[in-house]
């Protein structure tokens, strides 16, 4: 005899049902939850500072730094050698220019002191190469005299055509032998007195020079070296 699959459920319910459920809780069995991890990274971003100072670590800004390079109570015949330290106190290497600029505004006619005056400035490797003595100083001129390459000396009227032997200047905190964290400038002041006349005209073209002053001034701007 031959039996409908309607008469098997009929006759058969609750093993229909049962095996249906059986299907679905082997479903639910076999669904398990993921091993995960996390992390996280951070990293901050800042900038470093081109600092530029003099001597001791003066600033010159907003007011220009009153320097050693002063003279006082000069007199005809007087010579001068006096340092100048220009510093790296950022975080950035630099390299720098130098404006030399005079003022002959202060007192009348000091504009022949200007004149009288000379100037030269050399580069050093020591402060002890720039003492008051001037022994430091003529080596370095001698040497460069031999070697073909004579020292400039200009009036201080024309100081603006005063080179300055710069370098760039490493970060203080980066200082190696290949470059320096300072320059040290030495620089010659000197009032030779008039030439070239008889003593009496020297003597007058001199006494015009008493109770002169004029003010020398070196604008340095500091400049971020070129990114490696």
């Amino acid at each position: 005899m031959t039996i409908a699959p309607t008469s098997l459920l009929k006759r058969f319910p609750l093993r229909a049902v049962l095996a249906s459920g059986a299907v679905l809780g082997l479903g639910t069995i076999l669904t398990f939850a993921a091993f995960t991890d996390e992390g996280s990274v951070s990293a901050e971003f800042s900038t470093g500072n081109v600092d530029i100072a003099f001597d001791g670590g003066a600033q010159g800004t907003p007011t220009p730094y009153v320097s050693k390079l002063a003279v006082t109570d000069a007199k005809i015949g007087t010579t001068v050698y006096r340092p100048l330290i220009v510093n790296n106190l950022g975080t950035i290497d630099f390299s720098y220019t130098v404006a030399p600029k005079v003022d002959t505004a202060v007192t009348t006619n000091s504009m022949w002191l200007a004149a009288a005056l000379n100037i030269s400035v050399i580069r050093v490797s020591a402060l002890d190469d720039c003492k008051d003595d001037g022994v430091g100083f003529r080596a370095v001129e001698a040497a460069a005299a031999a070697a073909g390459t004579p020292l400039v000396t200009v009036p201080v009227s024309a100081v603006n055509t005063l080179v300055l032997p710069v370098s760039p200047i490493l970060a203080g905190t980066k200082s190696t032998l290949a470059a320096p964290v300072r320059d040290i400038f030495c620089f010659r002041v000197a009032l030779p007195g008039a030439t070239g006349g008889t003593v009496a005209e020297n003597n007058a073209e001199d006494s015009k020079l008493m109770n002169k002053t004029l003010r020398l001034r070196f604008d340095f701007v500091a400049t971020q070296t070129a990114v490696k």
